[in-house]
């Protein structure tokens, strides 16, 4: 880390060296000139400047890491001024990730950590910290860092902890855990002991055999289930869990599951009912059929004000019929086109005259889509009429057609002119750039070029939610600086 303090220039000893007795008044003119040729940048008050910094930080939601070369350590390494800017805008310093194994090896890290906390005054904080699976750490650690944060800790993150973890957790109204020893087989632990809960992920992957992990025992955890408004569960989840997780936590907002065969229960649950959802995110479903899925949306639960909801890929290419008479409020949909028909999706579609915002990933196989079949589909305005903003992704290997596409977005965009906010499409995966330069191209010749964008990648879904918990780089290389080796973490899962 830099230091608060700047090395002052030393005098010189002797006073007769000619070298250095310069005019003074020469010095001040053309220290003058220079003031005035510099950057405006240099001239915007602290806090213009510093608002300037947060806006310059990455834009996605990840907690910062020690280090003197990242945002936002790296501001206050640029001069003084700079440095005065950063260290007193707190929004800064709300987000960090410790990994601890480093914070233990390194003299001041502690230091380092208070006052990082402290520049964040008394704003709520987003903390990650990590531990390396099977290393022994120092068991008053979080109990330390847990004291530091007290009051204003909001959302914490812990990767790998150990299961000696013995930390008051009290203010804590967010956690994630990733990758717990041992699954969920320490349900009594004091760590699952969170009075203020409101949001919860677990991601168990390293903890359990597939199939295992969130059965009936999870709901042995001492969680407060009433007074959870989010849940994120990464692995597989069956449908009579999900059904029992919407009975014991009425105010629950927006929930993610993974989605794996076999997704049915041994007996057909009992309809579950729940009007405060408001975002249903299933993931995966490769391997899992499609029919079981529906059978679950159709049969399992009622959501009535349901405004989100994005289905996985299924191996049957199932969809429910008339989504928008199983969710009346629906304003978002993702869905993932593979082995789906086009009757199928128009039967899946119909009904959903309150739809805002559409996202397909298909698959542009021998049976698959066309880009151009799919504008064609959406450019009928009686269909979905509100919809604003269309995400298009292809996830198949074929030759773009640069006149179809052209022609196919010009119609979508006259048939939906007035509405239409938003058209993405994400270059295919194996696309040759040169055709995707066309198509480039065209689109820019449209008229509509404020609509139109054309994205080289899109970050998945599953990702986006759940990491990555991080890139480690080994504190030999090179350029490795002293903090180093830490990972970055999405949050994003906590938003509703």
């Amino acid at each position: 880390m830099t230091g608060t303090q700047q090395n002052q220039a030393k005098a010189p000893g002797s006073a007769a060296n000619p070298a250095l007795s310069l005019d003074e008044s020469a010095l001040e003119s053309t220290y003058a000139a220079l003031r005035g040729i510099a950057a405006p940048i240099t001239r915007l008050p602290s806090k213009v400047l510093g608002q300037v910094f947060v806006r310059c930080l990455p834009a996605t939601n990840l907690n910062a890491v020690l280090c003197a070369e990242l945002p936002p350590l790296v501001l206050g390494r640029v001069c003084s001024g700079w440095r005065t800017a950063a260290w007193t805008t707190p929004v800064l310093w709300t987000r960090l990730h410790v990994a601890v194994a480093h914070v233990c090896a390194r003299p001041g890290a502690a230091a380092a950590i208070e006052a990082w906390v402290q520049r964040a005054d008394y704003l709520p904080l987003r903390l990650s910290v990590a531990y390396r699976p099977g290393q022994s750490v120092d068991a008053g650690f979080l109990r330390w860092l847990m004291a530091l944060c007290e009051g204003r800790l909001a959302h914490l993150q812990l990767i790998d902890p150990p299961l000696a973890l013995d930390a008051d957790l009290q203010s804590v109204r967010s956690l994630r855990i990733t990758s717990t020893p041992d699954a969920l087989g320490h349900r009594d632990h004091a760590m699952w002991a969170v009075p203020q809960l409101t949001a919860l992920a677990l991601d168990l992957r390293r903890g359990a055999p597939v199939g295992e992990r969130f059965g009936r025992e999870f709901f042995a955890l001492p969680l407060r289930w009433g007074q959870l408004t989010c849940a994120a569960l990464r692995d597989a989840v069956e449908p009579g869990v999900i059904a029992e997780l919407l009975r014991r936590c009425p105010g629950l907002r927006r929930l993610v599951v993974r989605v794996q065969a076999p997704f049915r229960s041994a007996a057909d649950p009992a309809l579950v009912s729940h009007s405060a959802l408001e975002a249903l995110i299933m993931l995966g479903g490769d391997n899992a059929s499609g029919h079981d899925v529906t059978d679950f949306l159709t049969a399992a639960v009622a959501l009535p004000n349901l405004r989100r909801l994005s289905l996985p890929a299924t191996t049957t290419g199932d969809l429910p019929l008339a989504l928008g008479t199983l969710f009346p409020r629906l304003t978002e949909l993702s869905l993932s086109l593979k082995s789906v028909r086009r009757n199928t999706l128009l039967a899946a579609l119909n009904g959903t005259s309150t739809l805002m915002a559409l996202d397909l990933r298909y698959d542009a196989g021998p049976v698959g889509w066309s880009l151009p079949q799919l504008l064609e589909l959406l450019a009928a305005p009686d269909r979905m009429p509100l919809l604003d903003r269309i995400t298009l992704d292809c996830v198949g290997d074929f030759e773009l057609a640069e006149i179809p596409v052209s022609d196919a977005l010009r119609r979508i965009v006259a048939a939906r002119a007035g509405t239409l906010r938003a058209l993405r499409l994400c270059k295919p995966q194996h696309a040759d750039r040169e055709e995707w330069a066309r198509v480039c191209a065209a689109a820019a010749t449209l008229g509509a070029a404020e609509l139109v964008s054309l994205a080289e990648m899109r970050v998945d879904e599953d990702t986006r939610l759940f990491g990555p918990t991080g890139l480690r780089r080994g504190t030999d290389s090179p350029k490795a600086g002293a903090w180093e080796g830490t990972p970055a973490v999405s949050t994003d899962w906590m938003s509703v």
